[in-house]
């Protein structure tokens, strides 16, 4: 339950935005997959979206690559507006769970023939890598903040997604244990235990 909760935004780097990209292959009545990021300078999404896919993908890496040509347009705009407010911006890190795409997004040519097919369009996305304007890392699944955006999730994955795009701070059940959002939830259980009274005046 999210609704009583705020989104709180917190820059703890104003030279660097990091971004998760992260996809859903095939989920819809029409085959097609669906895309999310998140985009922050520190704690809380500034840019976060969650969309349908406009085109078919014939593999989960192809899909990835449809998500990552969607994201580039708020991680190339993003950077560019803060750098006309003045501020010298560093290059933009995408976290990636797919090693297969995080080749194609850093080579910008087929690093297998199964995905020759794939429009040239998506690889517009490595020239801004090779521009030295995003750097693209791998992120284990766990770490996929992006996660959420593309499919429900339950218990401590949800809760874990929900903490670090919100970045909802006292506003959540566990309080102040929710401040950071690579908290688990049995060390957000702890810390409440810990902060219970031990017993009634």
């Amino acid at each position: 339950n999210t609704k009583d909760m705020f989104l709180t935004v917190e820059a703890s780097d104003l030279k660097q935005f990091k971004w998760w990209v992260d996809s859903s292959f095939n989920v819809h009545w029409d085959s097609k997959g669906h895309s999310g990021r998140s985009g922050t300078l520190g704690k809380g999404a500034i840019i976060s979206a969650s969309q349908k896919q406009k085109v078919n993908a014939g593999s989960s890496t192809e899909s990835e690559l449809i998500a990552g040509s969607d994201a580039l347009s708020d991680v190339v705009w993003s950077r560019y507006f803060l750098i006309e407010q003045g501020y010298s911006m560093e290059l933009s890190i995408l976290h990636q769970n797919n090693e297969s795409t995080i080749k194609l997004l850093n080579n910008g040519r087929r690093s297998s023939k199964r995905t020759k097919h794939v429009n040239n369009r998506f690889f517009a996305f490595h020239g801004k890598v090779k521009e030295g304007e995003i750097e693209v890392d791998y992120c284990p699944t766990a770490a996929m903040w992006a996660d959420g955006l593309t499919k429900p999730l339950q218990g401590k994955m949800f809760e874990d997604f929900r903490n670090h795009l919100m970045n909802p701070g006292d506003s959540t059940d566990e309080g102040v244990c929710c401040e950071n959002p690579n908290t688990r939830s049995d060390e957000r259980r702890e810390c409440m235990d810990d902060k219970q009274p031990s017993g009634r005046g």
